[in-house]
């Protein structure tokens, strides 16, 4: 077992205790994505949750990802599963998208203005 392995396993919390674990996931740009790589990563897993928002929000505000994820791990003893819900979304696309959405709003509010202003001289 390569050592890097080893200690990745021992540096994760234990989530089968009941107490749950807050994972930062990051969402790669395409154009940034290696081939043959997911377009998500793990980046930490933590069983503090002050550590994993501040995390995040530092991945956030450096905008080298597409969008990044605070998932809180909970390990069911019923099913002997871990389970994950996302807990916070930081979304580096959110400002592009709202802008695009009203740049579009605006053509088409301008092409419903011009047709009414052509009906009306006419």
């Amino acid at each position: 077992m390569p050592k890097a392995f080893a200690y990745t396993q021992a540096a994760q919390p234990s989530v089968s205790t009941g107490e749950p674990a807050y994972a930062v996931y990051i969402y790669h740009y395409p154009e940034n994505q290696m081939e043959g790589q997911n377009d998500w990563e793990m980046r930490t897993l933590t069983s503090d949750l002050k550590t994993a928002l501040q995390d995040a929000q530092s991945l956030y505000k450096s905008c080298g990802y597409r969008r990044v994820e605070v998932k809180k791990r909970v390990h069911d003893s019923k099913s002997a599963r871990t389970r994950d819900t996302i807990f916070k979304v930081f979304d580096c696309d959110s400002g592009k998208e709202i802008f695009k959405r009203r740049c579009a709003l605006a053509v088409v509010f301008g092409a419903a203005a011009a047709l009414a202003y052509a009906f009306i001289v006419h």
